[in-house]
């Protein structure tokens, strides 16, 4: 076995003493969301939560007459749950003021809900149309009927494609 000699950088790190590699006790304590990889991590722009089921958004973009937002849905609870969102009591206001009355949901792979695994991120998309094409961000207001609730997630920017 070949040993090199250790640099000063090897030599102030086994001196100081090594506490804590990577993310920490609880895996993620900044609650930082990852997408991708775990080297990529994105800014939530808003979060909100119904019973257990945690939604983040991270950005909302133009897509020609729509405002598309992505973000993660997180389980919470300790066991698998269902999550339906209501897509007629849903709704995207714009910083102009105008208001989407119809939200199409997609949950993973699937359509307006799914089982979600405890503490396992899936990815979640809300796209509204009919929003002011000067609107510069949008509210959304959100709701479920498993688990049954409402939550309004505010001033999320819209971004340019």
């Amino acid at each position: 076995m070949l040993f090199r000699s250790r640099t000063r950088a090897v030599e102030e790190l086994l001196a100081k003493g090594v506490s804590n590699c990577g993310q920490g006790p609880t895996g993620n304590p900044d609650n930082v969301q990852l997408s991708g990889g775990a080297s990529s991590p994105s800014k939530v722009a808003a979060v909100g939560q119904i019973g257990s089921i945690q939604i983040s958004i991270t950005t909302c973009q133009r897509e020609g007459d729509s405002v598309r937002c992505f973000g993660k849905i997180l389980n919470h609870d300790r066991a698998t749950t269902y999550v339906g969102f209501a897509p007629l009591n849903t709704h995207m206001i714009d910083n102009q003021g105008s208001e989407s009355k119809y939200v199409r949901y997609q949950v993973g792979s699937g359509g307006m809900g799914a089982h979600l695994e405890p503490e396992l991120p899936m990815n979640v998309s809300l796209t509204a149309e009919g929003l002011s094409d000067k609107a510069t961000s949008v509210s959304l207001v959100i709701a479920a009927f498993v688990p049954s609730g409402k939550i309004t997630l505010r001033n999320i920017p819209i971004q340019a494609k």
